[in-house]
């Protein structure tokens, strides 16, 4: 059994921060330092063979900015992929990584599906959308995503509904690195998205992440509704249907108040239905 030993120094250019590991907290690093001043510093930093942080950069630049030592354990049979790995393996357990943090480790590895979790950052940064936003899309474009919506067994699954319509989101698939967002999918979210961003409607009434779940959950259940017809009768009757009051809460209430809107003066053959009563 290998006994780690606590190590101290002041060369804080020794360690470097991979692109794989979160970025540094503002407000944590300077909540670190009232801590370090108080109590000192309770846990070490750990870096790789190669000096590579797995787990501290936040401490790491509290102690910097204090002109203090750096106490570290060197873990010298961790390296390269395995050291991207145990960073993933450790912010896992400790569960406080969110989807962006884990995208962008992936997408700064050697990970096979890279070029999706790059896409995905992407959107997130174009389009300011949240994460759940971009797995409802990716799945309603039709292509498989990491984030499967699929059924399971209660207990493993997290469920999304519409008014009892089930689906069946299972967190780990994106988080283990198996996110599938293809270039196509990714086109056809740019161009749904930017009908929005070239419309007269408001930014906080189209980007609610309600809101946008009721579009795509209509679409993928009305397969004649069209997305330039609402955006138009948003223009024409949008403001006196008043379909977008700061009151408007829930998933149910938005997908009501889109078939309002959609249907209004629209001919019969051209209306669209709610999947649910």
């Amino acid at each position: 059994m290998t006994r780690l030993r606590i190590e101290y120094t002041k060369k804080y250019d020794r360690f470097l921060t991979l692109l794989a590991n979160r970025n540094t907290n503002k407000e944590h690093i300077e909540s670190l330092e009232s801590s370090i001043k108080s109590y000192g510093i309770s846990q070490p930093i750990q870096v790789d063979r190669d000096f590579n942080i797995i787990d501290g950069q936040n401490r790491l630049k509290a102690l910097i900015n204090l002109k203090l030592s750096v106490p570290f354990i060197r873990f010298k049979d961790i390296s390269g992929d395995k050291t991207i790995e145990t960073i993933k393996e450790i912010n896992t357990k400790r569960k406080n990584w969110d989807y962006f943090d884990f995208a962008k480790s992936y997408a700064n590895s050697n990970n096979k599906y890279k070029k999706s979790y790059e896409r995905f950052l992407d959107l997130r940064d174009s389009l300011n959308v949240s994460a759940f936003t971009i797995f409802e899309h990716n799945k309603f474009f039709g292509l498989k995503a990491e984030v499967s919506m699929k059924k399971g067994k209660k207990g493993n699954s997290e469920r999304v509904s519409i008014n009892g319509k089930w689906n069946f989101y299972k967190p780990s698939s994106f988080k283990n690195g198996e996110f599938i967002l293809n270039q196509e999918s990714y086109d056809k979210m740019i161009a749904y998205f930017d009908k929005f961003i070239e419309s007269n409607m408001p930014l906080k009434a189209w980007r609610r992440t309600y809101f946008l779940r009721s579009m795509s959950y209509l679409m993928e259940n009305n397969s004649k509704m069209s997305i330039d017809y609402f955006l138009n009768q948003y223009t024409k009757y949008g403001k006196r249907k008043s379909v977008w009051s700061d009151e408007v809460y829930t998933e149910y209430d938005h997908t009501k108040n889109i078939v309002s809107l959609y249907n209004y003066k629209t001919s019969k053959s051209k209306k669209i239905d709610y999947a649910f009563k």
